[in-house]
């Protein structure tokens, strides 16, 4: 019943609408995984990591438009445990109205984010393909050192005041967990600002972009605490675009930090991408200063207190482009090196390819990792299948 509800939603967009499209989308899953420790057991497993419905419409004059996307895989809902799936969740559900060239009112959420600041170098197109899955990437890590990436709903309003300029400010009224964003969340207009997120740019013909963004608290000022708290994080970044074949940003973000003794870290970022005939290479880096964090990177953990001392990371991944298919092979080293205590490493080797198929494309890949002080190393074989009708 939910499934044919969710249908009938985009149906009515579809119809109600021109230049309306319409589309589906299937990702299905296998992994084979396990590990070099004694007595460790290979598993096997797999799954529907994405199927949705999907449309989108604009109005004859161009000024008005949707877009809808349906889960139908169920997805758990975080507040009444495995047993109660949210099938049919919104993951796309917006409405934008341009009512002149200089101003753009979004209202709604969009579950792929908006507003990235590292996304042409170091976000979803750094691998282009099932991150996490078939490769290795920390979505919240590399949002951190190129700031960004709004997901959640809310109201955007995007300002452009001249060819190459823009500026987007958001109101975020969703709550972070999916699916119950919709049930919002009340805001006191007095601390507004604390929940602000405000992302310019400007472009310079043939040299390439300058990037702002400011994420306030997500909080009110007043409750952010006193000692390890911070009233939000500040990043700035340039997108070189002048050479050809060749791409480069470089980058800086910081915590406004209430006090030294949290240890919110600077994050400096430094990425490349060298595109040729039938070759590339993709590099990506990111220091560290002042502060580390530990297996998982919480980028909206407003009270969060790191570990005193600095990391560095790169990732660098050549590719080829065959008539058959596309090959890459991604190598990736992270360095930990805490004030007091030994440094720690951890590494990653991660071959995989992209094979296209007429309407969608096959993928998969080795993944093999480890990290210092164990002699344990993890391996996974991931492989999947993507159709689009």
């Amino acid at each position: 019943m939910k499934k044919l509800l969710a249908i009938a939603v985009i149906f009515a967009l579809v119809t109600g609408a021109a230049f309306a499209q319409f589309s589906a989308t299937l990702d299905t899953r296998l992994s084979i995984e396990g590990n070099t420790a004694d007595n460790s057991i290979t598993t096997i497993g797999g799954g529907i990591a994405d199927a949705y419905f999907q449309g989108s419409a604009t109005n004859d004059e161009g000024t008005l438009g949707g877009t809808v996307r349906v889960k139908a895989n169920p997805a758990i809902n975080p507040t009444k445990g495995p047993d109660n799936s949210a099938e049919g969740e919104f993951h796309r559900a917006f409405i934008w109205w341009k009512p002149i060239d200089q101003l753009k009112i979004f209202l709604g959420k969009e579950k792929d984010g908006l507003f990235s600041t590292g996304g042409t170098l170091t976000d979803w197109a750094f691998h282009r393909g099932a991150e996490g899955f078939t490769n290795y990437h920390d979505w919240d890590y590399w949002r951190a050192v190129f700031p960004g990436n709004w997901d959640t709903f809310g109201l955007a309003i995007s300002i452009y005041p001249m060819d190459g300029a823009e500026l987007n400010i958001v109101v975020p009224t969703g709550a972070g967990a999916w699916p119950l964003d919709n049930d919002g969340r009340r805001l006191n207009i007095e601390h507004l600002i604390g929940y602000l997120r405000v992302m310019g740019s400007f472009a310079i013909p043939d040299i390439g972009t300058i990037y702002l963004s400011w994420i306030g608290p997500q909080m009110d000022f007043d409750a952010v605490h006193a000692t390890n708290g911070h009233s939000g994080n500040l990043g700035v970044s340039f997108l070189l675009t002048a050479i050809e074949g060749i791409t480069v940003q470089a980058g800086v973000s910081a915590y406004l930090a209430k006090d030294s003794a949290s240890n919110k870290p600077l994050l400096i970022g430094l990425a490349a991408h060298y595109n040729g005939d039938g070759f590339g290479v993709k590099f990506r880096s990111a220091f560290q200063l002042g502060g580390i964090q530990g297996a998982t990177w919480w980028f909206g953990d407003n009270s969060r207190v790191f570990t005193k001392g600095n990391a560095f990371q790169f990732n660098v991944m050549p590719w080829f482009s065959l008539d058959m298919m596309d090959i890459f092979c991604d190598i990736g080293f992270r360095m930990n090196m805490p004030e007091v205590g030994d440094s720690t490493n951890s590494w990653h080797f991660n071959p995989y390819v992209r094979v296209p198929i007429a309407g969608g494309r096959f993928q998969a890949g080795i993944k093999v990792d480890g990290r210092s002080g164990t002699d344990t190393i993890n391996f996974a074989i991931p492989m999947g299948l993507v159709f689009g009708f």
